[in-house]
């Protein structure tokens, strides 16, 4: 392979390089994000007016290369957001439950299998819940319960963690 082995030195160089991508990853999804909402309300213009564009174009081509435009964002979200979670799991795991309590375009697939594989148990079910996948987060509240050598003290936190989750549902 004309590829070396191992680009860093250490764990330490590594994680300081995937730090300094992150407001350029960050900074790239605002501009996304924002051109995304541009299309949309250019989308819903041509919807409620034909000329609206003012470009001269047909709505069809406009719509057209608008939706193509779309797609491409979406694939460039998803591979942005995707990259974020990966480098917030490796560095900033403070920054994973507001990461995914608003919009992302994560696949639900990966970051579950992402965030079990790391064993981040709350922001798996941060996940779960913006998801509406309630089953899910309760069922991975309640599984260490099986644990027979669980202390009554951590039984009582796994009930308590459940009962707080409940009233988070049901407010």
């Amino acid at each position: 392979s004309p590829y070396p082995q191992r680009v860093f030195q250490s764990r330490y160089e590594e994680n300081q390089a995937i730090e300094a991508l992150l407001p350029l990853l960050n900074t790239r999804r605002q501009q996304l994000l924002m051109k995304l909402s541009q299309l949309k309300s250019l989308q819903d213009k041509d919807n409620t007016d034909p000329d609206a564009s003012g470009l001269g174009y047909s709505s069809v081509i406009h719509l057209s290369v608008a939706e193509e435009d779309t797609t491409q964002i979406w694939q460039d979200l998803t591979l942005i957001d995707t990259v974020l979670l990966r480098a917030y799991v490796r560095t900033n795991r403070p920054a994973i439950i507001p990461f995914l309590r608003h919009e992302n375009f994560v696949p639900f697939e990966d970051a579950q299998q992402l965030l079990a594989g790391a064993g981040m148990e709350p922001e798996l079910i941060a996940l779960y819940s913006t998801h509406h996948k309630h089953d899910l987060a309760i069922a991975q509240i309640l599984q260490p319960l099986r644990d027979t050598t669980l202390s009554p003290t951590e039984r009582q936190q796994r009930l308590m963690d459940l009962v707080h989750y409940l009233q988070q549902l049901g407010s």
